[in-house]
């Protein structure tokens, strides 16, 4: 939440999408590492070791953290204690921000049916740990091009024509997933997937970081 609040203040309607592709990019090249290594590790050691290495990488987060130069507030944004809540019930009835919570509320359930699916290709496909890795980064490497490709060609066209577009497109290919049976297809599906999930969530944090200004 701290990292997309950084990237909205930086951002303006000019710059928006440069700083969201940059933002899930690099997202997505740490995820690339993650589950390479993170497949590789559970196929080798003890989980319990797995969650000492994981707990000792915020640290490294809190590291950087710390470069990060922002001017001092002499004194907060608010006066009183209800006037934040006050703020919230008035960004709340932005029409456009009720539409973009409601995209984002679906968008996020719709992601939660990949759990089941990974039980699917562990236990009845019988993909190794270390492929499901693999196939982790895959994806995110599939959402480096699709940072790419919009922050390349697509930044252009209106986001709601993009977004017609991308929703469709990423509803086809999540519905692919039924023709994943073996390791090849797996590869393939998974690439596509994560590029058009990308695309399909850009042109929302692009839009939705211009409205909060």
């Amino acid at each position: 939440v701290i990292t997309d609040g950084l990237i909205v203040e930086h951002s303006r309607g000019f710059t928006s999408h440069v700083y969201q592709s940059i933002a899930w990019g690099t997202r997505s090249l740490g995820a690339i590492v993650s589950g390479i290594i993170g497949g590789w590790l559970a196929s080798r050691w003890h989980p319990q070791d797995v969650f000492r290495l994981t707990a000792l990488l915020p640290l490294i987060v809190m590291t950087v953290a710390f470069r990060i130069i922002e001017p001092k507030r002499e004194s907060g944004p608010f006066h009183t204690v209800m006037e934040p809540f006050k703020r919230c019930v008035q960004i709340l009835s932005l029409h456009n921000l009720r539409w973009f919570m409601m995209l984002l509320v679906i968008m996020t359930i719709s992601s939660t049916f990949g759990v089941p699916f990974f039980f699917h290709m562990k236990e009845k496909l019988g993909f190794s740990e270390t492929f499901l890795g693999l196939l982790a980064s895959l994806g995110w490497f599939g959402a480096i091009m699709g940072s790419f490709i919009y922050g390349k060609w697509l930044k252009k066209i209106p986001p709601k024509n993009i977004l017609r577009v991308a929703i469709f497109v990423n509803s086809l290919s999540m519905l692919s997933t039924i023709f994943i049976f073996n390791q090849h297809s797996a590869l393939g599906l998974v690439l596509i997937g994560g590029v058009m999930a990308c695309v399909t969530i850009l042109p929302i944090m692009s839009v939705s970081a211009s409205i909060s200004h």
